[in-house]
């Protein structure tokens, strides 16, 4: 029984989501335009269980590089209007769109001349009817027979399309990786987002000879540095790698190290990160070539070393 009620309640918000998508117009790539372009602060507010998806969908914005506050509708006439100036712009979610605790926000963003969007189930509502900008999120059913009012389907639309405004607002803005990491120092969301030049190796603890250095010299290199290899340098610019394993493989095949040349021994074409990358873009590299180390360049048609990066150093920071 249980089951099958949930299977109902996901079939429901599932065509709640779905419907959306025939309302992606020109008044969405509107609003997101007008977020874009606001000069002050993206103000949400809302009451209820609107004002729970208000409260994630400001933290979505702040945190994707639009600052946005989340005023909650009843201590905003307790001294929380304040936080609005000229220059923002006033998000209002409420499916009926009816709140009385929203006029007073409503009136005051109009006194100061605030644009205003609402995101709600009626768009005859008060709400709607005061707004710029309105996007409907109205749904056929709520999910629960029991309780044919009880939110559901109606929240699940409302969340969604706030993820939908965010996403859309981040890529607009050119908001990617590394900016997420900038902001998000903490937790283990700000260790997975830490970046190369943060955990890599520099100066004198990079294992590197120059092309004409002899194989003696690049086995010396390896050694005292310890990391099991070396890179290889023309014109400070990086062109090959030599490993211990390269060593051994050349051994075997010519015991000599007499006339042995760097250049006669390392692979070509080494495999290389950028010091602004995420330390997770590392991990992935690692696994796609089936290596445990990169050297780190600075620019991409500038191939001279900066740094250099182990996956014991990700593990050792538990970015992995």
């Amino acid at each position: 029984m249980s089951i099958k009620v949930a299977k109902m309640v996901l079939d429901i918000e599932a065509k709640a989501i779905e419907a959306l998508k025939d309302r992606l117009d020109s008044d969405f790539t509107n609003l997101v335009e007008l977020l874009y372009e606001c000069k002050g602060r993206v103000i949400v507010a809302g009451l209820g269980k609107s004002g729970i998806i208000g409260s994630k969908f400001a933290a979505s914005l702040s945190s994707t590089g639009t600052p946005s506050f989340f005023l909650h509708a009843s201590e905003a006439i307790h001294g929380g209007l304040g936080i609005m100036s000229q220059g923002d712009v006033l998000v209002a979610l409420s499916y009926s769109g009816e709140s009385a605790e929203l006029q007073e926000i409503l009136a005051h963003a109009k006194r100061l001349n605030i644009k205003i969007i609402s995101i709600t189930g009626d768009v005859k509502s008060k709400l709607a009817k005061t707004s710029d900008l309105t996007f409907s999120v109205k749904v056929k059913s709520e999910a629960s027979k029991a309780i044919p009012f009880f939110p559901t389907a109606s929240t699940t639309a409302m969340l969604a399309l706030c993820d939908a405004i965010s996403v859309a607002l981040l890529e607009k803005r050119g908001f990617y990786e590394n900016d997420f990491a900038q902001i998000h120092p903490g937790g283990s969301i700000g260790k997975s987002f830490k970046l190369v030049n943060e955990l890599m190796h520099t100066g004198d603890e990079l294992p590197l000879v120059d092309k004409a250095a002899s194989l003696f010299e690049a086995m010396n290199e390896i050694t005292k540095k310890n990391f099991g290899l070396t890179g290889v340098l023309d014109n400070e610019e990086i062109v090959g790698v030599i490993t211990d394993a390269d060593i051994r493989r050349h051994l075997i095949k010519q015991p000599s190290l007499e006339g042995v040349s760097a250049s006669d021994v390392m692979s070509t074409a080494p495999k290389l990160i950028y010091s602004n990358e995420v330390a997770t873009k590392a991990i992935a590299l690692f696994e796609k070539f089936t290596i445990t180390s990169l050297f780190v360049v600075e620019k991409k048609h500038n191939k001279k070393v900066v740094g250099y990066i182990h996956l014991k150093d990700l593990l050792k920071a538990k970015v992995v």
